[in-house]
């Protein structure tokens, strides 16, 4: 019997076995909130039937996600916290003195002052590029 075992949001160890998932955290609140999503996409997916057919992954325009993600963040931290004009696959985002860098090409965040923000605005980047990425497609 072959068991699989990943981690989702850092925090989450999924282990998946023949007719049974396991998940295990150490607990805290923003662990147990996770927790909870990936136990309702479990649950969620164990429901639905497969499909008969899967559509052809469309390609995603990579202007429109960097479009796209601009928007978010400054919906999220305000307009002045974001540049206006950048280039290539590196932005950035500014708040109280703190700068969390995004490179667009490996979906990752870094920000040296503060854990938190950074893992908040990887959290975001992450959210917004399973929302508009099919399945199968990428960047």
């Amino acid at each position: 019997e072959k068991k699989q075992i990943f981690r989702a949001f850092g925090a989450i160890d999924v282990i998946i076995e023949p007719k049974m998932v396991t998940l295990e955290w150490i607990a805290s609140p923003c662990n147990d909130m996770f927790a909870d999503a990936v136990l309702s996409a479990v649950l969620q997916a164990e429901s639905l039937e497969s499909p008969n057919y899967l559509p052809p992954p469309s390609k995603v325009d990579k202007m429109h996600f960097k479009e796209c993600l601009i928007e978010l963040l400054q919906d999220m931290f305000g307009e002045e916290s974001v540049p206006k004009i950048f280039q290539g696959d590196k932005i950035y985002v500014t708040v109280d003195g703190k700068k969390a860098n995004i490179d667009l090409s490996e979906l990752k965040v870094t920000c040296v002052e503060d854990d938190t923000f950074q893992q908040i605005v990887q959290t975001a980047v992450s959210k917004l590029h399973q929302t508009l990425v099919p399945v199968k497609g990428s960047l």
